[in-house]
């Protein structure tokens, strides 16, 4: 998908916003960054690999954890 959003969330982890229909929350845990998963910039367009999940608690689809985002 088109990244839309790329922010910081309230818990720690990097939040990405991909344009898909629904739209689709992508988590990324500080500690996969660390272990080189890259944020996009917004704009790309990217595959993400990794556990699509419903979020109760938000009311909506996430991907977490990512695997890998390749652009």
């Amino acid at each position: 998908g088109k990244v839309t959003l790329v922010r910081s969330g309230y818990d720690g982890m990097n939040e990405i916003r991909l344009d898909s229909s629904p739209f689709l929350f992508v988590d990324v845990s500080p500690l996969y960054q660390n272990a080189g998963v890259l944020l996009p910039p917004v704009g790309a367009t990217v595959t993400v690999h990794g556990t699509v999940r419903w979020d109760e608690s938000h009311a909506d689809f996430e991907l977490l954890p990512v695997d890998y985002i390749a652009q």
